[in-house]
Formats: structure tokens, C-alpha cells, sequence
């Protein structure tokens, strides 16, 4: 698939289907994870599988966000093990972890899997269900299923600035 179609394509799913991910796929969503670039190829970055009815009503209990997925993955990072820019301060691994997360959003698009990227949790209450992820900055977790035969992208989908509002050539 060409990159771009595949971009405009993949929108937030809103219902999932019961139909479980199966291992495969969800081993290729960890490599397209896994091959993600990072500063200095640091790699600080950390994924949670949450697919056990245990750990899915967790994470349901904190955030609405998941529609009914089978499948979540929480990307975080290390602090400890990001690279930190010498001017300011800011450590990367933020950074790092929100392109492997994108990578693992295009992925699964590209597998057929519908995905929402899922922001609106409380960190402490995360991090109090699951205390595997203390002393991880989890940067956003990733509902991954299959689309229900009833799910549609947001009438808004496509309404996009034009590339000159977004833009300076300076």
C-alpha cells in the first residue's frame, strides 16, 4: 500500500468487534514497534499487552476510550534510559515513544485492525492498576481490534487544513 492512502485512510475506531487479535498480527504490530526510530537509538521505550479480561477491565475502569477492544497496548518510556538533549534538558523518550506508537497506529491500519489512540486516562490511576508501569512515563495507550461491520470514520475525518495553513518556508 502506498504510505499516503494508507495514512488517509486509518481513522479512530469507535467499535470493535469481540473477534480477538490474533497472535500473529500482534506480533507484527511489535515489530513494526520495535523498528521505530529513536534519538541516539536509545530505545527507551516500554509496551504493556493488555488482552486478559483482567487487565482489559482495568484499563476500561479508567477511560471510556477503548470501545470494546479486544486488545490495548500502553507505550511508554524510561526516563532513565531516554537520550536528553544537553541545551534544555528534554529528555527524548517522549518523542521516541510517540513514534513507535505511531508506528504501531499505521501498522495496524495496514493489517486490517482498526485503532484509537487513547489520551484521556489519569496517569496515577494507570499506574496504580497496573504498578508493572511505575517509573514509566506511559505517553498513550492504543485500543487495536477489528472494526465492527457498523463502524464508520467520523464525518470530520476528512477535513483537513490546507497544507499552506500549516506551513512556512522561511
Amino acid at each position: 500500500m502506498e504510505f499516503l492512502e494508507l495514512a488517509k485512510r486509518r481513522y479512530t475506531t469507535r467499535r470493535y468487534s469481540h473477534r480477538p487479535v490474533e497472535q500473529e498480527l500482534l506480533d507484527k504490530l511489535l515489530e513494526a514497534a520495535r523498528v521505530a526510530p529513536s534519538a541516539k537509538n536509545m530505545q527507551p521505550w516500554h509496551i504493556w499487552v493488555l488482552r486478559s479480561d483482567a487487565a482489559l477491565a482495568k484499563v476500561r475502569a479508567l477511560t471510556a476510550s477503548t470501545y470494546g477492544a479486544p486488545l490495548v497496548l500502553a507505550v511508554g518510556y524510561d526516563p532513565s534510559k531516554g537520550w536528553v538533549r544537553p541545551s534544555d534538558g528534554k529528555n527524548k523518550g517522549e518523542m521516541d515513544s510517540i513514534i513507535q506508537a505511531t508506528h504501531i497506529m499505521l501498522e495496524a491500519e495496514d493489517l486490517g485492525l482498526g485503532c484509537t489512540w487513547i489520551g484521556s486516562y489519569e496517569p496515577s490511576e494507570l499506574y496504580a492498576a497496573f504498578p508493572e508501569m511505575e517509573g514509566f512515563e506511559v505517553q498513550v495507550l492504543l485500543a487495536i481490534g477489528y472494526r465492527s461491520d457498523d463502524c464508520r470514520a467520523s464525518s470530520r475525518h476528512a477535513d483537513r487544513k490546507a497544507t499552506s495553513e500549516i506551513t512556512s518556508e522561511l
